[in-house]
């Protein structure tokens, strides 16, 4: 468990240099193999995501950038109604960010 600081450890100087985002609703399991994940979604109706263990990453030929990412089909709509809403904040934040810009020269 990661507890939450008072500011950052690297403070940010220019647009595009932290980038975050909220895992509150996705599991990530690591170094276990893809197969993992799947029955956690059929059991657990739980979106789970693993970067596979080095035989799986190995005999998928998934790249060290890459993971899996299981949708149970009951949650799927909510899935892609979340990502279209985030979707939509990071273009809001993209505009201003866009616009702000000259402040940091």
């Amino acid at each position: 468990m990661l507890s939450a600081a008072t500011s950052f450890r690297h403070p940010i100087r220019r647009p595009n240099e932290l980038w975050q985002t909220d895992f509150t609703y996705l599991q990530v399991v690591e170094g276990k193999p893809q197969c993992h994940i799947v029955a956690m979604a059929k059991e657990q109706q739980t979106v789970a995501a693993s970067v596979g263990c080095a035989l799986s990453r190995s005999r998928t030929g998934m790249r060290a950038e890459e993971m899996t990412c299981v949708i149970p089909g009951a949650r799927l709509a909510e899935v892609v109604e979340t990502l279209e809403v985030t979707v939509g904040l990071d273009r809001a934040m993209a505009s201003y960010a866009s616009a702000n810009a000259k402040r940091f020269g």
